[in-house]
């Protein structure tokens, strides 16, 4: 535990030496007690190590004062001669604000990092054990209850929190030592917020029983941290044995216990970047799915993504499905000269080629979308049932229904990404179109 300003700078002083100086550190500053004293740290040891300082504040004009705050952070790097940047978030939203405000402002942080820069943010130890309740009451396993690491991967850099080790009131008791003017943000002090009723009421009266709460409940995310590292090397080797491309083998999936099948379940979705589903839909994938017959096509769905599971394969959608088969009926008249919106699917469009694509002759076709008993000839074979070449092209069911299919004059032309009916493709030195299908994201 580390109590004085000089180990502050200490600390800081051995990880800017560790991380290096070559590349920029993102400073994330608000303008709140935490930031600011990071900043200053960041200031004194500026010119001993050559650091390259970029303050950026977030201005989530929430509060009438957002813009007294925005000055006033400017003012403070204008003094320090810090590079200093501002931007604005909406949040159109009144629900859940805390969480789109965070993933808002990380998104931004994004866009701003350089190869190899850090973004720094001044999390500190009250903020681990803040997060290891609220995860705790969310239910969460060894990987929520790990809280924040030191430093990770973020953006095209790295995003590190250098005062994970101090307290608060550490950090408040170095801003007075120096005594900087920071901000007080009103908000944080409204407990209809989760973490902050953690922060005002749960916290303080833990701490009253057991005085050394804080620290003793971020030893706890650290003790986690190395569980879920050990558990992550020990899924890995499972996972290599069960991922073909981006799906996995339900037969040898079922052959791990219940307790490894979600393990490795959820190291896949982080993998493909998915939201984790909590516990009830955990266990509806291991019943409805993986234990569905081979001939059945289950579905779970949970916030933000959904699995299908089509013969021995299971498949992750993110986000779910919009355009399904009971919304297949419309019919698009196009004409290849404008871009084609298929709603919640995509955009058609029609590319001028040469020998190639269908055939110029053809205007004013139909797009439709499967309804069943379609055919499409193909060279010698003659008319074969779409159906049938759907199962030759191995494309899952559920696919089935969301590609284009091209018809003119009642026969059909072409399957967009897959076929053109021989009868329609243009003659060599024949000007043609190729249709591509832009997916909605």
């Amino acid at each position: 535990m580390h109590h004085t300003g000089t180990s502050l700078l200490t600390h800081l002083h051995a990880l800017f030496s560790q991380w290096g100086t070559s590349q920029t550190y993102w400073v994330a500053y608000s303008g709140g007690v935490d930031s600011h004293v990071l900043l200053a740290l960041c200031h004194q040891l500026r010119p001993e190590l050559g650091l390259k300082l970029h303050a950026v504040h977030i201005n989530h004009g929430m509060s009438p004062q957002a813009s007294w705050w925005e000055t006033h952070c400017a003012h403070v790097c204008m003094q320090w001669d810090i590079a200093f940047s501002s931007h604005r978030l909406q949040l159109q939203t009144t629900t859940n604000l805390e969480a789109l405000a965070r993933e808002q402002r990380y998104a931004l942080f994004g866009t701003l990092l350089a190869p190899g820069d850090i973004l720094l943010t001044a999390h500190q130890q009250d903020d681990v054990a803040e997060t290891v309740l609220l995860q705790l009451l969310r239910g969460a396993g060894p990987k929520g209850l790990a809280a924040m690491p030191l430093i990770k991967p973020f953006a095209a850099g790295q995003h590190a929190r250098p005062l994970l080790d101090f307290p608060r009131k550490t950090l408040l008791h170095a801003g007075q030592q120096r005594q900087l003017a920071w901000i007080d943000d009103p908000s944080n002090d409204q407990t209809q917020f989760a973490r902050n009723f953690i922060r005002h009421q749960v916290l303080p009266l833990l701490t009253s029983r057991w005085p050394s709460t804080v620290s003793t409940i971020a030893q706890s995310a650290q003790h986690c941290a190395e569980a879920d590292n050990l558990l992550d090397s020990f899924v890995q080797g499972q996972y290599q044995h069960l991922i073909a491309g981006n799906e996995l083998s339900v037969s040898h999936l079922l052959q791990l216990s219940p307790a490894t099948q979600r393990l490795v379940l959820r190291h896949w979705m982080v993998k493909q970047h998915v939201p984790l589903p909590g516990l009830q839909q955990m266990l509806a994938i291991q019943k409805e799915i993986l234990q569905a017959g081979h001939d059945r096509l289950p579905c779970v769905t949970w916030h933000g993504a959904e699995m299908r599971r089509y013969h021995d394969h299971l498949y992750l959608l993110c986000p779910p499905l919009a355009h399904c088969k009971q919304r297949v009926q419309q019919t698009y008249h196009w004409d290849f000269t404008y871009p084609l919106v298929l709603p919640n699917l995509g955009t058609l469009y029609a590319f001028p080629v040469h020998g190639e694509g269908i055939s110029h002759t053809i205007r004013q076709v139909q797009i439709r979308f499967r309804q069943g008993g379609e055919t499409l000839y193909v060279a010698g074979c003659g008319h074969k049932i779409l159906k049938h070449l759907f199962q030759e092209w191995h494309i899952v069911p559920w696919e089935r229904y969301r590609i284009p299919l091209i018809f003119y004059a009642n026969e059909l032309v072409a399957v967009v990404g897959h076929a053109i009916s021989p009868h329609f493709i243009a003659k060599s030195g024949q000007d043609g179109w190729k249709i591509h299908c832009q997916r909605a994201s």
